[in-house]
Order: structure tokens, then sequence, then C-alpha cells
């Protein structure tokens, strides 16, 4: 029932049209991701960094903390409309 309501109010939200489902789609379809990983090691302070970064996409740009914070806020808001609808008998699959 949750994909229907989705499907419904596209391309709202975006986090979930524009990265979340493309990204599923492109692993389980195209065995490829748009995130990545940069390493930086600097021999003289023997110091590695570690850069986790997405390649394309609508949040190309963001910074890895910005698209979590959006991701869990989507998450957020469909477990308590999930929540809801199945404390008040909505939630049928039937």
């Amino acid at each position: 029932m949750e994909y229907k309501e989705l499907k419904n109010r596209q391309p709202e939200p975006r986090i979930f049209w524009e990265f979340i489902k493309k990204e599923r789609d492109s692993i389980l379809k195209q065995y490829r991701t748009s995130a990545g990983q940069g390493v930086t090691i600097d021999l003289e302070e023997n110091k590695t960094t570690y850069e986790y970064v997405i390649n394309e996409g609508v949040l190309r740009a963001m910074s890895k903390e910005s698209c979590c914070r959006k991701q869990s806020a989507f998450g957020n808001s469909t477990l308590e409309r999930l929540r809801g609808s199945m404390s008040s008998g909505k939630n049928r699959d039937n």
C-alpha cells in the first residue's frame, strides 16, 4: 500500500524518486552504484582520510551528512505513516 501512495505523489518526495529508488534500481538491475569512496594518504603525517561521495544524480553536490539526514527524515516520516495506518487498521494489502 505504501508504494501505491508514493507513486500517486510522484515526483515527491524527491529523496525517494531521485535517489533511493534510482539507486536501488541501479544496484539491482545494472550492478552499479552512484556512491563512491575516496582515500587520501598523507605519508608525512602518517594520516589516512576517507571521503564518501555521491558521484551522480540529484544528491551529487550534497554532503554525506545532508544526504543521510534527508534519507532519515524520509524514512522516519514513512514509518510514522505506516504505524498510524497499522494502528487504525488501514494497512490492508488484500
